[in-house]
């Protein structure tokens, strides 16, 4: 990282130096002092951005921890032996793991010359709570949000998101590709340009006190819903702008992350980039440009269209990672991976691995993902396999960079630093937490809806199918991990289960043999109730007392 020309060290002073004006700092002798700041209990902080690192969060979109090559156990052919698919995507086992082995080298560089998180889980199995989970460090009931519903309004603005800390220390934030962290409007396009695929189909606008602007970011590209068209999107912002969406989407959210990298290189400045990929989330019914489809020949189209929307992201990685380095910038750039939740039954094998569940689920084929870090000579390369959360990407991120944690912020997430390079040889997690919604949408209960669904989009049938088993429809879940044990209660069967936490495919129940360790962890998740707070959604409130009359049992 070249040093700053007009301000190697910026006062922090716990409020957005962007707010300041130009005349705020003074650079006659290297440094910047705020000179508009009227608060009488502000103590001023020296910090420099010299050397500081550049720090770059990425996230797929319903990456299954089978569909890259993450864990060997998940190319087992045992494991998917008259495993259910849908129709579409149905494949030969065989097939389906050389896709999956070729579908990511980049991405498997950085995991050989990083860390492997391989006990990795996210904070919630559904894509909005995720998020906003990576965004906060904090488990999102405690802030109301159980599921999608809860987060449809936004993410409240109480909350401090990750790049406003980075901001307010002199780095350059850019946000690129999808948000879900809004409340938004959908405005449909015109009728004649409307095809059966919703992401075809509306404008979506993102609240303004929603808007990543004023959530810490200085520039954004992307979509504020849920998902986006691959061609064609009618979704697409910079800024407050809407755009025209070029070429296909993995190509245009690359293009924006180069542009934002090469910004803060013009202007001198360490930067933070959160780079959401919308691949391989629905719809995957176009095939990639040819340099990526061609890769791919399961003998399923529409599985060949999934992985090459996810070789896509990893040849975007690669062209982000060749301009950092043209930039000098990449020796001294932290980078996070994970997707944010579980594979969807609605996509191609190897799906989540040897693992029971998918998206929507507290399964561990829902939360426990395909998840590293790469900082090139600062880490300690290889596997840890200590209980960690998507939630410690924030604070590792303000460590490595020396900002502090704000005294009023209660994270729960930890610095994983001291962890992976050995100088702490505990736990960064004692336990991890779930009190969430537990939906069978994107699972194998859900099939007919799945092949009906491709049928009716495709013009196969006229009829749009019945989905029993929306989040609205679905019960609510206590998951408690240890680096032992997990214990998952389901409202839906009042029923409450114990495994060991390496039992992935949930075979052997431990609930009668082990009655001590279930009120030990039934005891974890009560504390952590008595943290969070009720659903924001009033249409949750129901379902989340029936986990404060199971707890209080």
């Amino acid at each position: 990282m070249k040093n700053l020309k007009l301000s190697a060290t910026a006062v922090a002073v716990g409020v957005a130096l962007s707010s300041f004006g130009s005349a705020a700092f003074a650079a006659d002798n290297g440094k910047a002092t705020a000179t508009n700041v009227a608060f009488a209990d502000f103590t001023p902080v020296e910090y420099t951005t010299k050397e500081k690192p550049n720090v770059i969060v990425i996230t797929m979109d319903d990456l299954g921890y089978g569909q890259l090559p993450y864990d060997e156990t998940s190319f087992d052919p045992k494991t998917m032996e008259n495993r259910e698919q849908v129709a579409t995507f149905k494949i030969d086992p065989q097939k389906a793991i050389e896709a999956a082995r070729n579908s990511t080298p980049t991405l498997r560089s950085l995991m050989d010359d990083g860390v492997r998180l391989s006990q990795g889980y996210v904070a919630h199995a559904m894509s909005g709570p995720s998020r906003a989970a990576i965004m906060t460090a904090r488990q999102p009931s405690r802030y109301g949000v159980y599921g999608n519903t809860d987060s449809q309004d936004g993410i409240p603005t109480s909350e401090t998101f990750l790049p406003e800390l980075f901001q307010n220390y002199g780095y350059y934030t850019a946000c690129v590709g999808k948000w879900h962290l809004s409340k938004i409007t959908n405005i449909p396009v015109p009728e004649e340009q409307q095809t059966r695929d919703y992401h075809d189909n509306f404008v979506t606008y993102g609240d303004e006190p929603g808007q990543p602007q004023n959530r810490g970011f200085t520039y954004f590209f992307g979509f504020h819903p849920a998902g986006t068209a691959y061609y064609n999107s009618p979704a697409l912002f910079e800024n407050r702008e809407h755009v025209k969406a070029e070429g296909y989407i993995s190509d245009q959210l690359t293009e924006a992350a180069i542009k934002a990298v090469n910004r803060a290189d013009a202007i001198d400045q360490p930067f933070m980039l959160y780079l959401a990929y919308s691949a391989p989330h629905l719809p995957n019914d176009v095939a990639a440009p040819d340099v990526y489809q061609s890769k791919f020949n399961t003998g399923s189209k529409t599985a060949d269209n999934y992985y090459a929307s996810v070789y896509s992201v990893d040849q975007g990685v690669k062209r982000l990672l060749e301009q950092l380095d043209k930039n000098g910038q990449l020796d001294n750039t932290l980078i996070f991976f994970t997707s944010d939740n579980g594979a969807v039954i609605d996509g191609p094998l190897p799906l989540n691995g040897a693992q029971a569940g998918y998206k929507s689920l507290t399964y561990p084929g829902g939360v426990h993902t395909p998840m590293f870090m790469y900082w090139k000579g600062k880490l300690k390369t290889g596997k840890y396999d200590k209980l960690v959360s998507a939630m410690d990407f924030y604070p590792t991120a303000l460590d490595a960079a020396g900002i502090p944690v704000p005294e009023d912020l209660k994270l729960d997430g930890v610095s994983l630093l001291p962890y992976v390079n050995g100088k702490n040889k505990g736990n960064p997690h004692e336990a991890l937490v779930w009190l969430t919604s537990f939906s069978h949408w994107f699972d194998v209960r859900n099939i007919p809806f799945w092949d009906n669904y491709h049928k009716y989009v495709r013009f196969e049938s006229d009829h749009y199918p019945h989905n029993p088993n929306t989040e609205n429809l679905s019960e609510f879940t206590y998951t408690v991990r240890t680096n032992d044990y997990q214990l998952i209660y389901t409202a839906e069967d009042n029923a409450t289960r114990l495994y060991d936490l390496r039992d992935l495919q949930l075979k052997n129940d431990l609930t009668m043999d082990k009655p001590q360790v279930v009120e030990q962890l039934k005891k974890i998740a009560r504390d952590r109730l008595n943290e969070s707070v009720a659903p924001l959604n009033q249409i949750n409130q129901p379902k989340y007392q029936k986990i404060v009359d199971a707890l209080a049992r």
